[in-house]
């Protein structure tokens, strides 16, 4: 079965295998994000001066490109977080008839969001 499944998901490529696919890699990147968080805000338990050296370490390794991933870390949230809805109300409310326009008024949304975004966010660089 596990060998079949790459597979299927080639052959079986429609909005909702896009989505199932963009769903779990967008909740890779936020758990690798928030571990990175975490393990950099563990610096404030050894005083200022630690933490401030933390953060001052990335914004040195990573300067203008960090700032741009920022932004892809807003893209991610949002798109995990509206298809999580999006899941919640197929499943647990039983719209899979709606199932189709649930992952296009997702994707609208969430280009939405993230053309709004765009001039907001990148209007200090």
């Amino acid at each position: 079965m596990i060998k079949s499944l790459p597979k299927e998901t080639y052959l079986n490529i429609n909005s909702g295998m896009i989505s199932y696919v963009f769903h779990r890699i967008s909740g890779i990147v936020l758990s690798v994000y928030l571990i990175l968080h975490i393990y950099t805000l563990s610096a404030v338990r050894k005083g200022p001066e630690a933490f401030n050296h933390s953060i001052a370490k990335w914004n040195v390794l990573l300067g203008v490109f960090f700032h741009i991933m920022e932004y892809f870390l807003l893209i991610a949230v949002v798109y995990h977080t509206l298809n999580g809805i999006r899941i919640i109300l197929a499943d647990f409310f039983n719209m899979t008839l709606l199932h189709k326009r649930l992952v296009l008024l997702t994707w609208i949304v969430f280009i939405a969001v993230l053309g709004l975004s765009l001039n907001y966010f990148f209007s200090g660089i």
